[in-house]
């Protein structure tokens, strides 16, 4: 047996087992909207020990991971399975951003935060580089899905996963909703003057530096190659509309 330390929380798994499929066994805070097939990138983990003791990156994962990511360690869970006995030490996407959101509009921690705009903007920096990296790798992932498609690897099951998957993670789904409403409701009503002027600079800031990523890739004429086995390569090109 390996151990899969799940934000924390130590676990066991078994070898060829994937992280996502471990933490739903153990009901882990992980995201899986897509039922675990590669195509939502919620099951995203940032391993801090124990890389060796997982299966090698997939062409799934470097679709949706930026070099940057891949080098500071991030994996799918769907995609990273455990290869070998010994210990993974993680955190998911999803408790990242629930930590976040908590100590900005939930905790409000005494203790004065190290960034300009507070915690709320730590949580906003976050979120905002997450939806940037997201939104840029969606051409790559779709000529990706497409490939994949090709080969027959999605059929009816893929959607029933998903189906299956949406369905355990409503609940949990509408209570954060509600308290991050209920939350984020009580600190504007507060510090919502205050807030909206110290965090507009930011905000502009993310947006064009999100806007700059999102051109580059379509006026690099980013490109992938869709393949049907036994047939010669499909090039798809990406092109600005």
């Amino acid at each position: 047996m390996a151990t899969i330390d799940f934000n924390g929380n130590a676990r066991e798994a078994f070898v060829e087992e994937s992280v996502l499929g471990a933490a739903r066994r153990h009901k882990e805070h992980i995201g899986y909207f897509c039922g675990g097939h590669g195509l939502c990138q919620t099951c995203e983990v940032v391993v801090s020990e124990g890389k060796d003791n997982l299966s090698p990156m997939t062409e799934v994962e470097k679709a949706w991971l930026s070099q940057e990511k891949q080098t500071n360690g991030h994996r799918l869970g769907c995609q990273s399975h455990v290869a070998k006995e010994g210990t993974v030490k993680l955190q998911t996407r999803t408790e990242m951003m629930r930590w976040y959101f908590n100590r900005a509009f939930v905790e409000q921690p005494k203790e004065a935060s190290k960034h300009p705009q507070g915690y709320v903007g730590e949580f906003l920096e976050y979120f905002g580089k997450e939806t940037v990296m997201h939104v840029t790798a969606v051409p790559f992932v779709a000529a990706n899905a497409g490939q994949r498609l090709i080969k027959g690897e999605f059929t009816t099951n893929t959607l029933t996963d998903a189906l299956n998957a949406w369905s355990e993670r409503a609940p949990e789904v509408g209570d954060f909703v509600t308290k991050s409403a209920n939350g984020m409701g009580d600190f504007l009503g507060k510090n919502g003057g205050e807030l909206a002027k110290s965090i507009t600079p930011m905000v502009d800031s993310l947006f064009t530096s999100g806007k700059s990523l999102v051109d580059s890739v379509f006026k690099s004429g980013a490109s992938a190659t869709v393949t049907k086995e036994g047939e010669k390569p499909i090039p798809v090109q990406i092109k600005k509309v």
